[in-house]
């Protein structure tokens, strides 16, 4: 499927039937695109593409785009329809050529006119008029599509930890669905799709081909510890649910290589550096009334740890 969106003349997005949301969003994109267009030099940035200094709002960030009610409803109503949050679509348009279409019913537009619309919303920290849950919902898929649009910008672990709400029907997919786009991004895994597999054995196939290419131990930011997840190894992630949240950058270990074998059982050998070791482990009450006592224990224990430890036990 990869090899046939990259070499295609040209990709159609369907999106479905037409309605009245989808044609003031695409009307609305087409507007926009005669007024700004993006930039992608060192930074990305918008430029005008008129003079007029009534229209020097369109790439001032300080000043939000200037839509109604009714506008970001329609918009939000285009970016809810299913094909956005299908898995599958990853590959479909990020390795289309840039002159892949939108099709809603008969109505057409390039897709870079939405990638446009998605930039400015987000360039702009754009606040999308909604009231109670909608807010969080709009928050949501204005930041599916614009990490959809941004196509090969990200890295793997960026690339696995966005596509984490994408819908597919078998977890597999989750690797099989995007491992070609790696290839695109420069950090390209030789796997080839097994469906027979076992699904943790797909989701170590991954992370050992990663370690191995990569020669850095990123992906291990997407494990978690889960009690309920039995035999699973703790330094496979679970791509089915990935933990909500955004990824802290880190560089502690410099640009030094990992070095990792795969033993039996899926037991994972690495070299490392011991930094420190624990000591005892203590209970934590995060509530609010019992700050100063925790920070008072905290403190104890780091001044006298062979005391605090005795009478905590």
């Amino acid at each position: 499927m990869a090899d046939i969106y990259s070499l295609a003349a040209g990709v159609i997005v369907w999106l479905g039937k037409d309605d009245a949301s989808s044609k003031v969003t695409m009307e609305t994109c087409m507007i926009l695109g005669t007024k700004v267009e993006v930039e992608f030099n060192r930074e990305k940035k918008l430029r005008s593409l008129i003079d007029g200094p009534d229209d020097a709002h369109w790439v001032d960030m300080r000043q939000p785009l200037p839509y109604d009610f009714a506008t970001w409803q329609a918009i939000l109503d285009f970016l809810r329809r299913p094909w956005f949050h299908r898995l599958w679509i990853w590959q479909e348009i990020s390795l289309a050529k840039s002159n892949a279409v939108i099709m809603c019913g008969t109505d057409t537009m390039l897709w870079k006119r939405l990638r446009t619309l998605l930039d400015c919303i987000v360039y702009k920290h754009c606040l999308i008029p909604f009231v109670g849950d909608e807010t969080e919902d709009a928050s949501v898929f204005v930041s599916n599509a614009y990490n959809l649009a941004r196509g090969m910008e990200v890295s793997l672990l960026d690339l696995l930890a966005y596509m984490r709400r994408a819908q597919c029907h078998d977890p597999r997919d989750r690797v099989y669905g995007i491992y070609r786009l790696s290839f695109k991004i420069g950090t390209g895994t030789d796997l080839r799709p097994d469906y027979s597999k076992p699904i943790v054995d797909v989701y170590m196939d991954l992370m050992m081909a990663s370690m191995q290419k990569l020669k850095r131990l990123d992906l291990l930011s997407l494990c978690r510890y889960e009690e309920t997840r039995g035999k699973w190894p703790s330094w496979i992630p679970c791509l089915m649910d990935l933990e909500k949240g955004r990824h802290i950058p880190s560089f502690a270990s410099g640009k030094s290589c990992c070095e990792v074998e795969l033993l039996e059982n899926r037991i994972l050998r690495m070299t490392g550096i011991r930094l420190s070791q624990i000591t005892m482990v203590d209970e934590f009450d995060a509530s609010y009334e019992n700050t100063q006592s925790v920070i008072r224990r905290w403190a104890e224990i780091a001044t006298c740890p062979d005391s605090a430890a005795m009478k905590g036990s």
